[in-house]
């Protein structure tokens, strides 16, 4: 999400006293990163799919620092659906640090182990279609299983 208007409030009337374009500096990181790419046989549609990202990319920024053993503030992720480097639906986790500190690579080396943990997370989950402790904030019909197919899917593809 990008934000491209700012509004002027004014305290305890909150009357519009104004508006206008915000111009700030595009931010980089140049750091490094592992990704996940989604199997869009899985999604029923295009909302689907991005639920599913959505919803991995929450699973797996909660899930890698404990075995990474790092802050969870250490690791960041952003999705894309189509990925400018795979053209297909992606997650990305990176390291927040410039030049990075290694969490990418060894989260490379261990994905699958993160990726069964991801899985029994939301498979042990006691709820029906998905609630915010197992896939986040998305949450109907068979979205579960959905999400326990796509981490299926992409154990030992990494």
């Amino acid at each position: 999400m990008s934000v491209s208007t700012f509004i002027k409030i004014k305290f305890g009337t909150h009357e519009n006293i104004g508006s206008g374009p915000i111009h700030l500096p595009e931010r980089e990181l140049h750091t490094t990163a592992t990704w996940f790419t989604l199997d869009e046989r899985f999604a029923y549609s295009e909302a689907d799919l991005e639920d599913q990202l959505e919803a991995v990319s929450d699973l797996m920024r909660r899930l890698a620092p404990l075995y990474l053993m790092c802050d969870t503030l250490d690791l960041f992720t952003t999705i894309q659906m189509k990925s400018t480097h795979t053209s297909k639906p992606t997650v990305y986790l990176y390291d927040r640090y410039p030049g990075g500190i290694g969490l990418s690579e060894a989260l490379f080396k261990d994905a699958d182990m993160v990726l069964e943990a991801a899985e029994r997370t939301v498979s042990d989950c006691p709820c029906e279609s998905g609630c915010p402790r197992c896939v986040g904030m998305v949450g109907y019909g068979d979205f579960k299983q959905q999400v326990i197919r796509q981490l299926q899917g992409l154990k030992g593809t990494i």
